[in-house]
């Protein structure tokens, strides 16, 4: 993330990272109940999305330069 920054500061866009707000999504599945083979896919993929890097973790931005927006989506 320093290298964009630097890289936009080469451009006239000066910008600290202790300066800049970033905004990252993040929605929550809610599980509906299904039956068979359906409600196995849907385990398996909630489980991953449970246990997915989150945005900021995975560039290494401050975690209080964070804005989190996100909602619930039935699954």
């Amino acid at each position: 993330m320093a290298e964009v920054l630097h890289l936009c500061g080469l451009e006239g866009f000066g910008c600290a990272l202790n300066e800049a707000s970033f905004f990252t999504s993040h929605d929550t599945l809610v599980m509906k109940k299904r039956r068979g083979l359906a409600r196995i896919k849907g385990g398996i993929f909630h489980f991953c999305q449970r246990n997915a890097l989150r945005a900021h973790e995975q560039f290494n931005i401050p975690p209080n330069r964070v804005i989190e927006l996100g909602g619930q989506r039935e699954f």
